[in-house]
């Protein structure tokens, strides 16, 4: 009975010992060193392939100064993707300096399982029900048919297409009819005025000075001008660029005219002092 029992707990700690040699074989996948926009561990991706997904990223740091790079390792050991990614992402501090614009993609092959990790300063861009999308639409399918580098390659476009909106077509959030319309409303702040002091003297029994004419005319342009904004601007109501441009634009036409005109009453204020 005796020496069944020690047998019996012999077992025990023989089992026990394995499975903690088990246990301690499986470590935590290290974080490698930051030398590549694409690191592959796994030798995955041919030197070709390598080449051209490093150049697009490259290229896009360089015009955007957002920082992605792709990371594709063997196992994750114990550790979970999520836990894994952030501390890739905070051990490299991905992104610029001054800036939390960095972007992670990292693929645990063997354990089928990937992540993109997001900076801050991206977010607003590369929001996470767009990442779902482009992890289920584009990275899985081709992964499940080991299609590693479209998978990454159609990823990156994916990705850098939703942050190179706001670089590559700020141009064309700004039309070139606002430079029309300021020039209008110049016009308009210069002629108007003017015409008000110059009426005042023959209709009017008091005579308006010049600058209560702009102050008459200022208040219900600027009112006139966002009445016109609303109406007629329903395209640019989406774009806040564009609407804060045509605002500051048009505001800034009527302060110039308001401006020249309390010059010009100021000269002759002074003429008349001299004569």
């Amino acid at each position: 009975m005796l020496i069944k029992l020690i047998t019996g707990l012999h077992l025990k700690l023989f089992v026990l010992s394995v499975f903690l040699l088990f246990a301690m074989s499986i470590k935590a996948a290290e974080v490698p060193k930051l030398n590549a926009w694409v690191i592959d561990e796994t030798k995955t991706l041919s030197k070709q392939q390598l080449n051209s997904i490093s150049q697009k990223l490259a290229r896009h740091e360089q015009n955007t100064s957002d920082q992605f790079v792709v990371l594709i390792i063997k196992t994750l050991g114990h550790e979970s993707i999520d836990k894994y990614a952030i501390k890739v992402f905070n051990e490299w501090q991905l992104g610029q300096p001054d800036k939390k614009n960095g972007l992670l993609i990292v693929i645990a092959k063997d354990d089928h399982k990937l992540r993109i990790e997001v900076g801050n300063d991206l977010k607003n861009k590369i929001t996470d029900p767009v990442v779902k999308k482009i992890i289920k639409r584009n990275i899985t399918p081709l992964i499940n048919q080991n299609d590693y580098f479209h998978a990454i390659d159609i990823t990156v476009d994916k990705l850098i297409s939703k942050t190179t909106v706001s670089h590559a077509n700020i141009k064309t959030l700004i039309p070139n009819w606002p430079i029309s319309l300021a020039l209008i409303c110049s016009l308009f702040a210069l002629i108007i005025p003017f015409s008000l002091y110059f009426l005042s003297t023959r209709f009017f029994k008091k005579q308006l000075t010049l600058k209560k004419c702009y102050l008459i005319y200022f208040i219900p342009s600027i009112a006139l001008s966002l009445i016109l904004l609303n109406l007629f601007g329903s395209s640019i109501k989406s774009n806040t660029v564009t609407l804060i441009y045509c605002l500051t634009i048009t505001l800034t036409s009527y302060i110039n005219a308001g401006v020249l005109i309390f010059i010009v009453c100021y000269i002759k204020k002074i003429t008349k002092k001299a004569s």
